[in-house]
C-alpha cells in the first residue's frame, strides 16, 4: 500500500481562493480518489503521473479513505510556492491524512501522496 502511495506521491498551496489553486487541485484530486473516480483524478495529473496510475490503486487506496470515514476536506500545513511544493491536512470522519502533492511549470500535478495510516493490529 505504501508502494502504492508512493507511486501517487513520486506521482498532488498557495491562497484557496481560485478554482486553479494548489488547495484546490489537492481537495478536487482527494475526493475524486475517495470517490474511485480514477478519471477525474487524473485529469489534473500531468502526463508522467498520469501514467504512474493504475484504476485497482485508485479502488484499493478509495477504499481504505472510505474506511476512515467521510471526506471532510483539508487545510493548509505549509507551501513552497517557488519548489511547487505543497502540504496539507485532509479530514476523515475518523482521523486526518496528510497530502503532499507537487505541481509542474503549467500547474498540473506532477506529485500527490496520501500518507494513509495503517490499521492497528488488535490481538485477542
Amino acid at each position: 500500500m505504501r508502494a502504492l502511495a508512493a507511486a501517487l506521491g513520486c506521482a498532488v498551496l498557495a491562497a484557496c481562493g481560485s478554482a486553479n489553486s494548489p488547495q484546490a487541485a489537492a481537495d478536487a484530486t482527494t475526493k475524486a480518489v475517495y470517490n474511485d473516480d480514477a478519471t477525474a483524478m487524473q485529469a489534473r495529473f500531468d502526463d508522467a503521473l498520469r501514467k504512474q496510475v493504475t484504476l485497482d490503486q485508485v479502488a484499493v487506496i478509495s477504499a481504505k479513505l472510505h474506511a476512515l470515514g467521510s471526506y471532510a476536506g483539508l487545510s493548509q500545513t505549509s507551501a513552497d510556492a517557488a519548489a511547487g511544493r505543497y502540504d496539507y491536512t485532509s479530514r476523515f470522519g475518523q482521523t486526518t491524512v496528510p497530502v503532499h502533492i507537487r505541481l509542474d511549470a503549467a500547474g498540473k500535478l506532477a506529485a500527490y501522496r496520501l500518507d494513509i495510516p495503517e490499521p492497528v493490529a488488535t490481538t485477542q
